[in-house]
């Protein structure tokens, strides 16, 4: 009676986690900061030069992506490690480009947020998978 009890809390937790994961990895991605309009303003320019700061973190999000894959592969012991340090670069990043004034500082910042965003993506969807595979068939399993 033990494990089916042990197993039912493992299942509403993990449920409760993926729930989480999905809400807090979509924050994550939509979150860039100050508006455009903003951004604009504290650097001068117009909004096609905003734009093309802005497609950095795209750029970024690929380049962390593959880092990810190679991370999280190569390193799987310090997956959490990553995910916190990634999470600690998009923070970061994300706090200081609304207080970037120049135009290279907001753009390498965008780029790093970025590399944070892809290496939380490629890592985070290999816990939801762990989690999801408590509680699913056995052709999810790992």
């Amino acid at each position: 009676m033990l494990e089916i009890t042990r197993t039912l809390d493992t299942i509403k937790n993990s449920d409760r986690n993926v729930s989480f994961r999905f809400s807090f990895q979509g924050l994550f991605n939509e979150i860039i900061g100050p508006t455009l309009q903003d951004l604009k303003d504290n650097l001068g320019v117009d909004y096609e030069t905003v734009s093309g700061a802005l497609g950095i973190k795209s750029i970024g999000q690929m380049v962390g992506a593959i880092m990810g894959g190679f991370m999280h592969e190569r390193y799987y012991q310090h997956s959490e490690l990553i995910l916190a340090c990634a999470l600690w670069l998009g923070a970061i990043s994300t706090l200081i480009i609304p207080l970037g004034t120049h135009l290279a500082l907001v753009a390498t910042m965008f780029g790093l947020s970025g590399i944070g965003e892809g290496l939380i993506n490629s890592g985070s969807f290999r816990y939801n998978i762990i989690l999801l595979s408590l509680c699913t068939f056995a052709y999810v399993r790992m």
